[in-house]
């Protein structure tokens, strides 16, 4: 009697699982390596837009030849009184002097809120900064820190002195904490 050769096409349960065990375990491996990088591109986009806040603050004050703020805002139209600037920042015109917009002044730059995996936050007592005439900064040397899901230990902080110069460098641990837990907030 002859044999019929039995012929299959597709894959049996047992090949479809081990396939799918293989997928999980790649994808558990490639998931944190892909938020990471993310999360650092987001950084770096954080970064060029505080940078170039900062030099049109500066820029825009020794133009006008009046003082110019740059506080955090959820808004784009107020300053929030809060050192988180996860919701954004303005750069206005302090027409009248009180650190604080109002209706009038002219608002030069608005930066939207950061990705949810980011944080950016100033030094304790800093709410804004403020530009002189001179492209100076009024009151005491001032630190933004920036950190991203990676952790504290990736954490960056720009250093303004009050000539208004900016130096990068790794942030201090204590701030590089407080700003990991706003991330975790997140």
């Amino acid at each position: 009697m002859a044999r019929m050769a039995r012929c299959t096409d597709g894959f049996t349960l047992v090949d479809f699982l081990t396939s799918l065990a293989i997928v999980g375990v790649l994808a558990g491996i490639a998931l944190p390596s892909i938020r990471a990088a993310r999360g650092a591109g987001y950084a770096a986009d954080t970064e060029a837009r505080l940078v170039g806040s900062i030099s049109d603050a500066v820029r825009q004050a020794v133009v006008v030849g009046r003082p110019v703020v740059m506080c955090p805002s959820r808004n784009a139209v107020t300053c929030a009184d809060s050192l988180d600037w996860n919701g954004g920042w303005i750069v206005f015109t302090d027409e009248d002097g009180n650190r604080s917009r109002s209706p009038a002044e002219t608002i030069h730059r608005s930066e939207p809120a950061l990705d949810a995996n980011l944080a950016l936050v100033t030094s304790t007592g800093r709410r804004h900064v403020r530009f002189q005439p001179s492209g100076s900064v009024e009151g005491t040397n001032l630190t933004f820190t920036l950190c991203d899901p990676r952790g504290d230990t990736s954490a960056v902080a720009w250093v303004m002195g009050n000539s208004g110069r900016l130096r990068r460098r790794a942030a201090a641990p204590g701030a590089s904490q407080r700003c990991a837990r706003e991330v975790a907030r997140a």
